[in-house]
């Protein structure tokens, strides 16, 4: 199966992040709409603790929307990036064993059939990639990583 275009995976990767960011998002509505709710209760240790354990949830949820807002930004600036002969910040490598995005750790997205994994340049594996062309082999964790393609 022939791998979709550059610009194909990336959209397919921003579509996974607003999907993400809209869930956190929808979440973090419900848990104002709860920490609302329990204001107007006066049950005691058991009303302050709940109120307490909400505020400490929308606070990691705020985190993780921060977060999220970080990665479609940079992959804004990633998209921007001219097309390489050598691995790069955002380029997606084809290797023997996955599919990459260098640049960018957003996890597993599955893009018309074609699974890739986001790596950030600073992981092991990002690290070792990085100004490797096409037929070039790296090894991590005793494992070597055959640069197969470059998009």
């Amino acid at each position: 199966m022939n791998p979709p275009d550059r610009l194909t995976v990336i959209a397919g990767v921003r579509q996974h992040l607003l999907a993400r960011l809209s869930t956190m998002r929808e979440s973090l509505l419900e848990l104002q709409s709860a920490n609302a709710s329990n204001a107007k209760s006066t049950a005691g240790d058991k009303h302050d603790t709940e109120r307490a354990m909400t505020h400490m949830e929308m606070a990691t949820l705020s985190q993780q929307v921060d977060a999220e807002k970080r990665l479609l930004h940079e992959l804004d600036a990633l998209e921007r990036q001219p097309s390489q002969e050598i691995v790069g910040p955002g380029c997606i490598v084809r290797t023997q064993r996955h599919n990459l995005f260098i640049g960018l750790a957003f996890g597993n997205v599955v893009v018309e059939n074609w699974p890739v994994t986001g790596i950030s340049v600073q992981s092991p594996l990002g690290k070792e990639l990085l100004d490797l062309g096409k037929g070039e082999t790296c090894s991590v964790n005793g494992m070597a990583h055959t640069v197969v393609e470059i998009y």
